[in-house]
């Protein structure tokens, strides 16, 4: 009879035991556990700290932490001080907040050097413009006076390549002056637009220098409005005439049919498409063009705008397209676009040029006032940011930080505003600065040349 009863009661507890042990191993996945000090619940984070150099000590809420980085750590969900400094270098610090469940990663740490090393580069002409590659691997600039031309600097040498000399002053005819140098995505070509009194023309150029220029304007008889790279395709470009938005083949000396007429503004997408805002009798549309052919309608009732700033991105997997309009300054996100119900958010009402990192995460939206840092992955803006002065040059440095000018002074900060590190204190008016694609160095115009003249100067950091 008693063994009749206990049988039961074996299993229950049993079953009650591996109920609750299940209960809480699932709990401890999703970041619980429970604090016996304070007889509660915790929800908890991954904090996950890198730096660049590495080894550096990390201190949370003021406390100095036994392990360096690369650092990782659970930490109940909410804000936490996190300081990050080692010898030679100046400290990183921020406030750190670590989700219920999720993971904070902050492996863009980039810590300066207390003494940074200049080199001039460039010792000859005053150099008026530099233009990097879409991947950052390569650099562009433009000299002017006795040696003026184009030049490339490729790859991981210190060694310029002329690529193109302008035509000089002949009889009545004035000077060749050259601006908006554009590199193809394959960092093989340069696409420079060219200036000869009245006359405008754009000039397909072979980045190694070995080759011929090609006059795009003239062989195809063709006004071009902006003529951009296919991002595939060097030999390919697309732009938009008085009908509409046209592609060109160089190779074949060929030029599409229109493509689509009352184009606004276009970009890119993988896979050869398109993205562009088309005026229908409905009003402002987003549609996307596909290789062959085909056309679809996906974003409708844009507000009305003579130009828009269009910008799109791929994160883990998920298409987003940013949509500013000119009149409007009303910065609209849409997630998902080529799904039949794209999801739309007004993200700020005060924009006028986005760009997203490479990784696609962070969208940086600003004026000429201030800027702010969009997290896609957590839907969350940041604190806008204030220039407090003329900005002459806004752009990424690599994944997570940003490079300024504002008055002359060239600063590199976190994408978000903080830990701003001044690097130069006369920059030179273009302003103009890119770092390479590795993260590496630093490239920028100066006027610390002993003659006062804008020279190219780079920085190089150590990983």
């Amino acid at each position: 009879m008693l063994r009749r009863i206990l049988t039961p009661l074996a299993y229950l507890s049993l079953a009650v035991l591996l109920v609750g042990a299940t209960i809480v191993l699932v709990a401890y996945g999703r970041g619980y556990s429970y604090d016996i000090k304070s007889n509660r619940w915790l929800i908890n984070g991954l904090l996950l700290v890198n730096s660049s150099p590495s080894g550096a000590t990390v201190k949370i809420n003021g406390k100095a932490l036994r392990r360096k980085t690369p650092y990782r750590n659970t930490l109940e969900a909410g804000d936490y001080s996190v300081e990050v400094s080692k010898l030679g270098y100046r400290s990183w610090a921020k406030t750190l907040s670590i989700v219920a469940s999720g993971v904070t990663w902050d492996q863009y740490i980039l810590l300066f050097p207390l003494e940074i090393h200049t080199q001039q580069l460039q010792n000859t002409s005053p150099v008026v413009g530099m233009y990097s590659s879409p991947d950052r691997r390569h650099i562009a600039y433009l000299t002017s006076g006795n040696d003026g031309a184009l030049w490339a600097l490729v790859g991981d040498g210190h060694q310029s390549t002329k690529v193109y000399t302008p035509k000089t002053a002949l009889g009545d005819q004035p000077a060749e002056v050259l601006s908006d140098v554009v590199w193809s995505d394959d960092g093989s070509h340069l696409l420079a637009h060219s200036t000869i009194g009245p006359k405008t023309s754009y000039i397909l150029l072979p980045a190694n220098g070995n080759g011929d220029p090609i006059n795009l304007s003239d062989l195809f008889g063709l006004s071009l409005a902006n003529p951009r790279f296919n991002p595939s395709n060097w030999r390919e470009l697309y732009f938009v005439g008085p009908e509409g938005l046209r592609r060109l083949n160089v190779e074949a000396q060929t030029v599409s049919a229109v493509l689509a007429d009352k184009v606004a503004a276009y970009n890119f997408a993988p896979g050869d498409k398109i993205l562009y805002i088309q005026t229908t009798p409905l009003g402002k549309s987003v549609w996307s063009l596909d290789r062959s052919g085909h056309k679809q309608e996906l974003i409708q009732s844009l507000a009305e705008s003579d130009a828009y700033a269009m910008e799109y991105s791929n994160y883990l997997g998920r298409d987003y397209l940013a949509v500013i309009p000119a009149q409007a300054h009303t910065l609209t996100l849409y997630r998902d676009i080529f799904s039949p119900t794209p999801i739309a958010k007004v993200v700020s009402k005060s924009a006028d040029q986005i760009t997203f990192n490479d990784e696609g995460r962070y969208l940086i939206l600003r004026n000429d006032a201030e800027f702010m840092a969009y997290d896609v992955d957590r839907d969350s803006l940041a604190t806008p940011v204030q220039f407090g002065g003329k900005l002459s040059f806004f752009g990424w440095f690599d994944n997570y930080h940003l490079l300024t000018t504002v008055d002359g002074k060239l600063r590199l900060m976190d994408f978000d505003g903080t830990n701003s590190i001044e690097v130069d204190g006369s920059a030179a008016g273009l302003g103009q600065a890119y770092g390479a694609q590795d993260g590496k160095r630093l490239f920028w115009i100066s006027q610390s040349d002993p003659k006062g003249n804008p020279q190219l100067f780079y920085l190089e950091l150590k990983k």
